[in-house]
């Protein structure tokens, strides 16, 4: 199977689609952010709130690609000062740098979705590439005779509708109105359900937990 993208959206290898700075991808990641860093404040919810299930099928099996102008979504204040202030695993502490190698910590799910929204825009996306995306992903675009590069194009092309994901389940797999699926071979979905679901151009987040380190797969 392979990953398709939209005709228009102009990605190149070495063209950053949406830049950093832009006011709308600056909008995104501060809905993103808001949402997840105050979701470490919010009530846990109960098993009865979340589905798990087992079951096989192909995990790249009709894997979206396409992308589409996304909309300007409309964050407030600062988009990191709830998850610094967080009582689990501060933001600082989940990027270490010492004598210039860069170590990205991801013990939890929803670790993979604060470095997926920070990493691509703070210069770290090559540790984001070498620690944080699955072998699972390198190797399949790798078969499909692609560089494992072009999986941060596909995210950077993507960026707006991803932060508009990640603010649908701001605690992850702990989120109200997800399914939490798991699967063999260590990979998880985190599914968005019912009418959550209005609006998204991705409603499924694929993990990895190897290792004790959570890894991401892919969105669909």
């Amino acid at each position: 199977m392979k990953f398709e993208r939209s005709p228009n959206s102009g990605c190149l290898s070495a063209t950053r689609c949406v830049a950093a700075s832009s006011p709308r991808r600056v909008a995104a990641l501060s809905l993103a952010m808001c949402v997840i860093g105050l979701a470490a404040c919010a009530d846990t919810p109960s098993a009865d709130d979340r589905t798990v299930v087992r079951r096989q099928r192909s995990l790249f099996e009709g894997l979206p690609g396409a992308t589409r102008g996304g909309e300007a979504f409309a964050g407030n204040g600062d988009p990191l000062s709830s998850l610094r202030a967080q009582g689990e695993t501060p933001i600082a502490n989940l990027l270490s740098s010492v004598d210039g190698k860069d170590t990205l910590v991801s013990t939890r799910p929803r670790h993979v979705m604060v470095h997926l929204a920070m990493r691509l825009n703070d210069d770290k996306e090559q540790a984001f590439l070498d620690q944080i995306v699955s072998d699972v992903t390198k190797q399949q675009f790798v078969g499909e005779g692609k560089s494992e590069r072009e999986i941060i194009d596909f995210l950077q092309s993507n960026y707006d509708d991803i932060m508009l994901l990640f603010a649908r389940m701001p605690a992850a797999e702990l989120s109200p109105n997800v399914a939490f699926d798991r699967f063999t071979g260590g990979q998880y979905r985190i599914r968005i359900t019912g009418a959550a679901t209005k609006g998204l151009r991705f409603t499924e987040l694929w993990l990895e937990q190897k290792g004790g380190k959570w890894k991401f797969v892919w969105v669909r």
